[in-house]
Parts: structure tokens; sequence; C-alpha cells
């Protein structure tokens, strides 16, 4: 025991100590030097706790309760005493009687699962939905229109608006010409009006 005593151990970081079985210990950090209350280890996990409980404290939700089940703590002895006992709000129902205005659904409008209720729903929401897909329909239809026409106007615009070169096969280009005569391709442009501020 005295060779074991002499040895150094630790577990997670914490060191181990050899006392005899019927030493007293700390039974916070297991050291035979003190007890648990005046654990300098103790104290410092009760300071650290403090300081969260006032982050949480200061963070926590509006109109936020506590457990009530530790704010109503109670001995072994009441738990026992209270068995043969009644609690005053512990009924489970027994005694109760039934409330005729619930017992078909309520009063106002009746069961919310009326099968009547949710049938009718569900017909207008079906209505709706093919409704909405024929307005869908005839608004694909009117994109698809309209984007041919665009394609047919973009085809014509490009067509008419290609140059169109006349006398190609001219003799004087043929010939080389003279150097007075300058000899051009014509040019039509009438085939290229509204080209700036052309209609779409």
């Amino acid at each position: 025991m005295v060779k074991a005593a002499q040895t150094h151990h630790s577990y997670k970081g914490k060191p181990l100590y050899w006392t005899s079985p019927d030493a007293q210990c700390c039974n916070f950090c297991g050291n035979p030097d003190h007890l648990a209350k005046s654990c300098d280890d103790r104290s410092q996990q009760i300071n650290r706790n403090k300081k969260y409980k006032n982050i949480y404290n200061r963070f926590k939700p509006a109109q936020h309760r506590g457990n009530r089940q530790q704010s109503k703590k109670k001995s072994f002895a009441d738990a026992v005493k209270g068995k043969n006992q009644s609690r005053p709000g512990n009924n489970n129902g027994n005694n109760r009687t039934p409330n005729p205005n619930l017992q078909n659904g309520t009063t106002s409008g009746g069961s919310m699962h009326d099968n009547q209720l949710v049938d009718s729903q569900l017909h207008q929401v079906r209505q709706m939905m093919t409704e909405l897909q024929s307005m869908f329909k005839g608004l694909q239809a009117e994109v698809t229109a309209l984007n041919r026409k665009v394609d047919d106007r973009i085809k014509n615009k490009s067509v008419s608006h290609s140059p169109v070169f006349k006398n190609l096969s001219s003799p004087n280009l043929i010939d080389g010409g003279d150097d007075e005569e300058k000899q051009e391709m014509d040019y039509d442009p009438s085939t290229h009006d509204n080209e700036a501020g052309g209609e779409f």
C-alpha cells in the first residue's frame, strides 16, 4: 500500500489517490486532504454554473416559466403519504359529467371532422383547379401564337433586309472596263426601308 501511494495515476486528467477504505475523502475530486464542502474544484464549477445561469436568464425567452416539477419539491415522506389520499388537482375525470353541448360536435357549426363539409370544400377546390388548368391552356396557346408571329416577322425582316445586288454579270465588270467608268454593284435602297426605325 505504501508503494502504491507513492505512484501517481490520473483518469481523464484528474489525479487518482490511494487511501484506506475507511478514510474520508472529498466526494467531488477524491482528494483525501479535504472534504467536499471545502473543495476548490467544486467552488470553481459552481461559479461556472452561476455564470452560465446568468447568461441563460439574460437571454431567456419572454413569458418563460420554469419547470413546475422542480418548483414543487416534496420529500419522500410526502410522496409516500400521498398515495392513500386524493390530491385536489389529480382527478382523472372519473366523476365528471359530460357536457351536452360537446356530445355531437359544437353547437355553432358542427364538428371540424364532418365529412359533408370536407367533401364540399374538396369539390370547390377541384372546380378551381379545373378553371385554372383551362386558363393556363389558353395562356399557353396565346404565348405559342405570339412566338410564331414574332418568328415570322423576324424571318420576313431578315429576308427583306438582305442586300440585293444587280448587274453582277455586266460585260464591263468582266472585261475590266475603263478606269474612267467605275462600275459598282447596284444597291437597291427600296428593300432597306425602315431599317433604323422599322416596325416589329
